[in-house]
């Protein structure tokens, strides 16, 4: 059997085989949503790196000259391997016979060929096309306004909000009863899942208290650090559903990179949650929170902004928050507004325009950059990527083993899914705790037929169980 090589990085290589499922994106200024190629890449990844253990379904790039593997000769592997051991990783290549691997920037696949010309040749006519997968509060007068190529609108004069398309939608077709999330912890061992009725109940009754309670209308901002818990998709879905617009923070940043985001976008409200936890910690969110407002430069009133936590009752209340936030006025207890709360806010009815999200770059070249998406671009491109790429649907199951706060954690795991009706999973933990075998088992559990996996994870799964022992142990008949 031949050795084909994958490589991770930030133009990372993936195989290809023959048959695939990718996106056709028009280039800038001609598509709703400029997808980041990197949130379509790892599935393929994982799957390759178990292929001969019966996992083979592949990735694929949203960009047609992006991410595909270089074939190299046995020779040219043992020279790269003496120069750097670690640059490469493995998987034994025993497809049947006549499957190949495609050589970067040289495939085949009629229906991306098809798909992207067209989206080239009359991108109004092809996005008009995608559009009529999602639901309109109000139809659209005119596809893309394109004035000013720096700022093209989509879908002028159209009236939408995704988090109707998310939850209500599916409602409506009597769909209500499915699952809509699996909540997953490897450190406390809480479980749940939520129907899509169970999550509108939820969504719309932390929305009133958004709106009431602290007077958050269409336009403010709100920003979101949270854990890897369904309460925290919720306070996501809740923003939009208001038309407030989420910054939703990663929650392994530290005070001052929250600070950051807090001066960047001025919000209104502060959603976060007594703790998260790590496999050696716990960590006090609401004191990075505090600490990270007294960091501030651009807001001086940021100490007074507003906190609503959620206090994580799991480990025998391990994950209570302490008397100095329960007792500060600026911070208020989630449950117990929402206990006060009977009312589910209807979805807003927002123009295609109105900015949904606000998702910051690292810093690591400056001051945090914010990149916006709005309401009606999103949800077209959302629906047509997840279909035309993952083959999402209702009564599918995605699992993304990532954060939420990165842009496949808004994309994938929380607006891709829920807008094709397919359950997600909320996973908090590592791929290897307790053992390399708790995705697959998660996978088995949940039914899962896509899954998505760092290439960082993906390396930490080959250290500790390179011969994939524990995925011989579940069954991934659905994956």
């Amino acid at each position: 059997m031949s050795k084909t090589t994958m490589r991770f990085s930030s133009g990372a290589s993936l195989c290809r085989p023959a048959r695939l499922g990718v996106i056709a994106e028009p280039r800038l200024g001609n598509h709703p949503y400029s997808y980041y190629s990197g949130s379509l890449l790892q599935l393929g990844g994982l799957a390759s790196i178990w292929n001969q253990h019966g996992l083979r379904r592949f990735g694929a790039s949203s960009k047609p000259n992006h991410c595909f593997t270089n074939l190299m000769t046995p020779e040219e592997i043992a020279e790269e391997d003496a120069k750097n051991p670690s640059k490469y990783l493995y998987y034994e290549d025993n497809r049947a016979e006549g499957g190949h691997v495609v050589g970067h920037n040289n495939f085949e696949c009629e229906m991306y060929e098809k798909q992207y010309a067209a989206a080239l040749e009359d991108p109004e006519a092809f996005w008009a096309e995608q559009a009529k997968g999602v639901h309109w509060f109000k139809p659209y007068d005119k596809v893309l306004e394109a004035d000013d190529i720096r700022f093209p609108k989509w879908f002028v004069g159209g009236e939408i909000n995704i988090s109707y398309n998310c939850i209500d939608r599916h409602i409506d077709a009597g769909r209500g009863d499915e699952p809509a999330v699996h909540s997953v912890s490897a450190y406390t061992g809480a479980e749940k899942t939520y129907s899509f009725i169970e999550m509108r109940e939820q969504v719309g009754r932390l929305a009133s208290v958004m709106k009431k309670k602290f007077g958050v209308k269409p336009g403010d901002r709100v920003v979101i650090y949270m854990p890897m818990i369904p309460e925290t998709v919720f306070a996501a879905l809740a923003c939009a559903r208001i038309g407030a617009t989420h910054a939703l923070v990663f929650g392994g940043f530290a005070a001052p990179e929250v600070a950051n985001r807090v001066d960047g976008c001025q919000p209104k409200l502060i959603l976060t949650a007594s703790y998260g936890i790590e496999p050696s910690k716990k960590i006090d969110y609401l004191s990075v929170i505090k600490e990270a407002l007294t960091l501030c430069e651009r807001s001086p009133d940021a100490a007074k902004i507003p906190k609503l936590f959620f206090d994580r009752p799991e480990l025998d209340g391990d994950l209570r928050a302490s008397a100095e936030f329960t007792e500060d006025p600026t911070f208020f207890d989630m449950a117990t507004a929402m206990e006060e709360e009977t009312e589910v806010a209807p979805a807003e009815s927002l123009p295609a325009n109105h900015p949904l999200y606000l998702l910051y770059t690292s810093g690591t070249t400056g001051d945090p950059k914010g990149m916006v998406r709005d309401h009606g671009g999103t949800s077209v491109a959302l629906d047509y990527c997840f279909n035309a790429t993952y083959d999402f649907h209702p009564g599918k199951s995605f699992f993304g083993a990532a954060d939420l706060g990165w842009i496949v954690g808004h994309s994938c795991i929380l607006y891709g899914s829920l807008i094709r009706g397919t359950s997600t999973v909320i996973f908090e933990g590592k791929p290897i705790v307790p053992d390399a075998g708790i995705l697959w088992k998660i996978c088995e559990k949940y039914n899962v037929h896509n899954l998505f996996i760092s290439p960082t994870a993906t390396r930490e799964l080959m250290r500790v169980d390179n011969p994939g022992d524990f995925v011989k142990k579940y069954n991934m008949s659905n994956l």
